[in-house]
């Protein structure tokens, strides 16, 4: 995998096989609003088998307010082509300067 970034934006070419699963895990703190948002863009597929939100701090018997954690998404790829995924760190209601983009392009083989 290689990447490249610049004003806030990370680009990351990979070239994976069908079937293949990955993660991909950002930082992301929703207690603020903020959340990752997906866009998928392309002639394959990439299925999203799961995904999950832990706070490191958590403890349910005291909980941390406010405090960040990790969002990981596991993904499959399907049928072969180049696919974009494109996530978007911003709060939903907000459509206009994201905090943060990053962008994975798969080529499936």
């Amino acid at each position: 995998m290689s990447g490249s970034s610049s004003n806030n934006t990370y680009t990351s070419f990979n070239s994976v096989k069908q079937n293949d699963e990955w993660d991909i895990s950002l930082s992301e703190n929703p207690t603020t609003g903020y959340s990752w948002m997906i866009y998928v863009s392309g002639s394959g597929s990439i299925a999203t088998v799961y995904d999950d939100y832990k706070s490191p701090f958590y403890d349910e018997n005291n909980p941390i307010m406010g405090a960040g954690g990790t969002h990981t998404w596991h993904f499959k790829a399907g049928s072969k082509g180049e696919v974009t995924l494109t996530f978007v760190y911003q709060r939903p209601w907000e459509n206009d300067n994201p905090i943060e983009t990053r962008i994975y392009r798969y080529q499936i083989v």
